[in-house]
């Protein structure tokens, strides 16, 4: 009997020593350290919830966690953080280990680089909660800066004055379009913003310029937030689209929206400075529509086609056939001459997106809501 107890007992000792060490037997020091090693690891892999998660079980410690430890922890938030709060700590984690490891380490220049990266992040999160405070004001103003086009019927396409047409531009015929509203300007970044809790755009930064790098599903988005409330805001139909920027029923013919000078009515490759630019500054057309020659390109609700034929008269979108590919119009900042004139037509799938995209929107009148 004694010689059984002896050997289970020396078993015990054996599975005890030769166990792996739990977190537990640990000294919180020492745990810290694993924790990092953890947490660096995590990182080097791109499982930012893994380092997170780490990083964590250092601060919740009851030991002062090594300088290493406000690097890692700093970097992390700042990179994947969600939110405000988490960049602010992020920021002071990283303002700490700056100051006490020096200009000697190197990850001084990294960690000032991402404090810069935390301060720009918290600033734009509180511009867009000014922007979204706003919210109610710019839809009353989005409301006033509709214009309103008047019905009419006219010649759709390829019509003489519209120089180096495409074949997609035919063939010209008479569509007839109801009276309708329609933006004054391309929908802006700081619209886009309000409505939406961020800025896509490639662009970014000029809040009053318009809103680029969307695709027409994104756009879908949009309109669904803004008639949340029970407005009635679209894309214009192709048609109609034209028919606003050759001036509606005050058209004079120009090859342009708003002229014969496209310099005057759009920026384009030569006079745009490489970029979007505010909305509203070149010349108006007829209607007082700003921008429908060339800043952005303008998605509208049409699916594609490579010609008019078989397309409706009525001025309603063209919303058979090639789906997967929408129409855009106008011209953009990187443009050709050829590419602003009033009957230019494009196409992209919808779900692409490039910093020449944009739109603006429009809204029936009375009984076609």
């Amino acid at each position: 009997m004694k010689r059984e107890t002896k050997t289970t007992l020396t078993c015990v000792l054996v599975l005890f020593l030769t166990a792996p060490l739990v977190a537990q037997d640990l000294p919180p020091d020492v745990l810290a350290d694993k924790y990092l090693v953890e947490a660096a690891g995590a990182t080097e892999r791109g499982d930012s919830h893994g380092a997170l998660e780490a990083l964590k079980k250092v601060a919740d410690l009851e030991v002062e966690p090594p300088l290493m430890f406000s690097w890692l922890y700093g970097k992390v938030l700042v990179e994947h953080g969600d939110g405000v709060l988490a960049w602010r700590r992020g920021r002071s984690l990283l303002a700490r280990f700056a100051v006490e490891a020096g200009r000697d380490s190197e990850h001084y220049i990294p960690a000032l680089e991402l404090i810069v990266a935390a301060e720009s992040r918290m600033e734009a999160a509180a511009r867009l909660a000014r922007i979204r405070g706003r919210l109610p004001e710019i839809l009353r103003e989005v409301s006033g800066e509709l214009a309103r086009v008047e019905g009419g019927t006219f010649a759709m396409g390829c019509t003489p004055e519209q120089v180096d047409c495409a074949v997609d531009e035919g063939p010209v015929r008479e569509v007839r379009v109801d009276s309708f509203e329609i933006g004054r300007y391309e929908v802006t970044q700081a619209l886009w913003a309000a409505v939406m809790d961020g800025n896509p755009s490639a662009f970014g930064g000029c809040l009053r310029c318009p809103v680029d790098t969307v695709s027409w599903d994104d756009v879908q988005v949009f309109l669904q937030r803004l008639n949340a409330g029970g407005e009635r805001y679209r894309l214009p139909s192709e048609a109609e689209w034209e028919y606003a920027a050759r001036g509606g029923h005050l058209g004079r013919g120009h090859p342009y929206a708003g002229g014969a000078d496209w310099s005057a009515v759009a920026w384009y490759y030569e006079n745009s400075g490489n970029r979007t630019q505010p909305v509203g500054m070149k010349q108006a057309n007829e209607l007082g529509l700003h921008d429908m020659s060339g800043n952005v390109r303008e998605w509208v609700q049409d699916c594609w086609h490579a010609s008019y034929d078989g397309a409706p008269a009525d001025g309603r979108a063209w919303e058979e056939g090639d789906c997967e590919r929408r129409v855009m119009r106008g011209g953009s900042w990187y443009g050709k001459p050829s590419h602003v004139r009033s009957a230019s037509r494009f196409w992209y799938t919808t779900h692409f997106r490039n910093n020449n995209q944009g739109f603006r929107i429009a809204r029936s009148i009375g009984a076609q809501e």
